[in-house]
């Protein structure tokens, strides 16, 4: 789709307000920024037959018909061009941490990029752009990809045959899965034991694209080109982390003097604003660490201290995967429900989307478990909920992927937690499959 004559002239006038403020080019030049370290990471190269450029999630956008390529108002070089990564590696003392990706850049000219600028697709309403705002993609899976039209369009046919195929299947898991595993044991470097990137070339093609993980998780995520002296694009940047900053942890904040300390747990207050106003209510909430420990807890852990600032930081993320959990649910309980007329009806009232779902839930307790996965704690949220009062509402969940739902103590019990972890250890055996 080619951008109307009104867009391209509130392009123009937007362009001041697209450019990055982060300094992408220290991103792969310096080994530290703003006082954290990073390395580079070569990920192969990118097939660039069209020259027109795509990017998002694999699994939830580049799949589709829909899918469209970013306006270029220069026109892009075709051919074979590398593709790295700006890993942003874990400060001393982040134990439960591992290297993420902060950027990922394609290299079309070797000239350096003087500045950079969002690119985008040519339909985003500018009129609306306020600076510091950019419009990126979402990612849903963890992961992200960069692909030229024609690759996306033979991802597409091949997506549709392996279903074909495999009508039971699932294509992140049964697939792709074991090819980033597999990656893994090839070159481990920066990269976690089920694998970070990976690059791959559609079958029966020699159309390749990297596929990456997408830095702090699911997300919104800019998109920039990088122009040279000559105003030629020489890189495109996929920007996951804003490091034009120093770092600040939300679990600085955090004092041992604030806690409630017995034996195996420790009672705190959590603030989530977000929280506040989805579903309309005013924190803090009851945070307890839950531990395996005889005495009083004397010091927080990498793990409790980074499963503390992921839920500050993706309260968004974390609310829609329950209430999205819940929606799959909400069918059965109104059928079970014991209430009924008018009763039910305000209980369990009829919702035609899952966000209509906050206004029947209250937060009250995060559980921040001492089982972990990846550096990343199992939490429960316990909520008061409209259709039962008596007994409430929990979840367990690890990042923002719902591991279990039931009564408030599914939040509660460690055991929960516990048995999901065992079964993700034994299920982790890595092995290859082809189409």
């Amino acid at each position: 789709m080619y951008p109307t004559k009104k867009w391209l002239a509130l392009w123009e006038e937007s362009r001041p307000l697209l450019q990055s403020p982060s300094p992408l080019g220290e991103y792969f030049a310096a080994g530290e920024l703003n006082g954290r370290r990073l390395a580079l990471l070569p990920m192969g190269n990118l097939s660039l037959p069209t020259g027109q450029l795509l990017a998002g999630d694999p699994f939830y956008y580049l799949d589709c018909p829909d899918a469209l390529p970013y306006y270029q108002p220069r026109p892009l070089p075709t051919g074979e061009f590398p593709v790295q990564a700006a890993v942003l590696l874990p400060q001393e003392g982040d134990e439960g941490d591992w290297p993420r990706y902060a950027a990922v850049e394609v290299i079309f000219r070797e000239k350096e990029a003087v500045r950079y600028e969002e690119a985008l697709l040519g339909s985003e309403e500018l009129d609306r752009l306020e600076e510091g705002q950019y419009f990126g993609f979402d990612v849903n899976s963890g992961l992200a990809a960069i692909c030229d039209q024609e690759t996306q369009e033979a991802y597409r046919l091949f997506c549709d045959r392996w279903y074909r195929r495999n009508p039971q299947g699932d294509l992140c898991r049964d697939y792709f899965e074991p090819l980033f595993a597999q990656s893994y044991r090839a070159a481990p470097l920066y990269q976690r034991e089920q694998g970070d990137w990976i690059s791959w070339t559609v079958p029966g093609t020699q159309l390749t694209m990297p596929i990456f993980q997408s830095g702090y998780g699911d997300g919104a995520y800019p998109v920039y080109f990088g122009y040279d002296e000559e105003g030629e694009i020489c890189r495109l940047v996929v920007q996951f982390i804003d490091l034009s900053q120093p770092e600040e942890h939300p679990s600085d904040q955090l004092s041992l003097a604030d806690f409630d300390h017995q034996p195996g747990l420790s009672e705190g207050e959590i603030r989530l604003p977000q929280w506040d106003e989805l579903f309309g209510c005013c924190g803090p909430y009851t945070l307890l660490l839950n531990t395996d420990l005889d005495h009083p807890l004397d010091r927080f852990t990498a793990v409790q201290l980074g499963g503390y600032d992921y839920l500050v930081r993706y309260q968004q993320p974390i609310a829609r995967a329950i209430l999205e959990g819940l929606w799959k649910e909400y069918p059965r309980l109104r059928r079970r429900s014991p209430w009924e007329g008018a009763e039910k009806r305000r209980r369990l009232p009829p919702v035609k989307k899952a966000e209509e779902l906050a206004r029947l839930l209250r937060p009250v307790t995060v559980v921040l478990h001492d089982q972990c996965w990846d550096g990343l704690p199992y939490v429960g949220v316990e909520f008061r909920c409209t259709w039962d009062p008596k007994f409430g509402f929990g979840v367990m969940l690890w990042e923002d992927q719902i591991v279990a739902m039931g009564g408030a103590e599914t939040a509660i019990l460690s055991s929960i937690a516990r048995k999901d972890l065992d079964a993700q250890r034994s299920a982790f055996q890595p092995h290859t499959e082809e189409l």
